[in-house]
Parts: C-alpha cells; structure tokens; sequence
C-alpha cells in the first residue's frame, strides 16, 4: 500500500472512530432517555394509583354529603313538625287561658250565691230560733192554762 492509501485509511479509521464514539455517545444519550420514560412511567403510574384514591375519597365525601343533605332534609321536616305543634300548643294554652277565665268566673259568681244562700241560711236559723222561742212561750201558757 501506498503512502497515500495507507493516509487515506487512516483517515477513513479517524473518521470511523470518531462517529463510532458519536455513535456511542448516541447509544448512552438513548439509553439515559428510556431511563428517564421509565422513570416517567413510574411517576405516571402512581400519579394513576393517587388519582384514583383521591376519586375514591371523592366518591366517599360525595357521598357522605348525599347523607348530610338527607339528614338536613329530615332535620328540617322535623323542626317544621315542631313549629306546627308549637302553634298547636299555643292555640291550646290559650283555649286553656279563656276556660279557666270562664271557670274563675263561675266560681266567682259560684262564692256569691253561697254568700247569699249563707245569709238565707243565717235568716231562716234566726227564724227558727224566735220560733222555737215562741212555742216555747205558747206551750208554757198551755201548761199554764191547763193547770
């Protein structure tokens, strides 16, 4: 081989060896990115697994929302049940108010007529008593004049 030949292959080598250390660096620069997809493929993968935790715990929180408002529909039929028998209550006290305004009335005027039945009571006792009196004092003339 010839001077020039054997230059001309060294630097066909030159050259070879430089694009099979590009090569290389290529292959490491490839390798060091399925690396990295893998690594993204893990963070992906448990962003999946957190992503569907936090839908579980959704679907929990949504439903006991659902629960919540349940309750407080009920919560609410329940206090408007007791303000309707408040109203009731109320209307009853103030019947049981006017009967026993009416019932004090009544004793009241109840007390009159035994006060007046009382001095009837009193009046007819003091008859009786000038009655019994003047028997008394008639049989005491009978026996006097039948002696």
């Amino acid at each position: 081989m010839t001077l020039l030949q054997l230059t001309t292959l060294a630097s066909g080598l030159v050259a070879g060896a430089t694009l099979l250390g590009k090569l290389v660096r290529l292959i490491a620069a490839i390798q060091t990115l399925i690396l990295r997809i893998e690594r993204m493929q893990t963070d992906l993968a448990s962003t999946q697994s957190n992503l569907q935790g936090a839908q579980a715990s959704l679907a929990t929180t949504q439903d006991s929302l659902h629960a919540t408002q349940n309750d407080l529909v009920t919560t609410q039929a329940n206090l408007h049940t007791t303000q309707s028998d408040l109203v009731t209550t109320q209307a009853n006290l103030h019947a049981t108010q006017t009967d026993l305004a009416t019932t004090q009335a009544q004793l009241q005027a109840t007390q009159a007529d035994l006060g007046a039945t009382q001095t009837q009571v009193t009046t007819v006792a003091q008859d009786l008593s000038r009655v019994r009196q003047r028997l008394g004092r008639l049989e005491d003339k009978r026996a006097h004049s039948l002696a």
